[in-house]
């Protein structure tokens, strides 16, 4: 079950100034579309509504966002945000 399923996102690096909204559209091959959860591997980079709308933090880096099925939780992947002063 799940093989050949995967999803991915349509932008995975987006490069924002500090405090800018993006969002992170999936794409889902070979598997109907399930629930995506959102989570910040690294709590200070910023935040992400359940819908998937990112937020930069305030400091400058290289911010990582794991995006998987809720249902399927071993089918995920990555996207970055890359926060520089505008």
């Amino acid at each position: 079950n799940g093989v050949g399923q995967w999803i991915e996102v349509e932008t995975p690096t987006a490069v924002l100034g500090t405090k800018e909204e993006y969002f992170f559209n999936i794409k889902f091959h070979n598997m109907d579309k399930c629930s995506i959860g959102y989570e910040l591997t690294d709590p200070s980079g910023g935040s992400i509504t359940p819908d998937g709308v990112y937020t930069s933090p305030t400091k400058e880096g290289v911010y990582e966002i794991k995006i998987y099925c809720v249902e399927q939780p071993y089918i995920c992947t990555y996207a970055y945000a890359v926060v520089k002063k505008k």
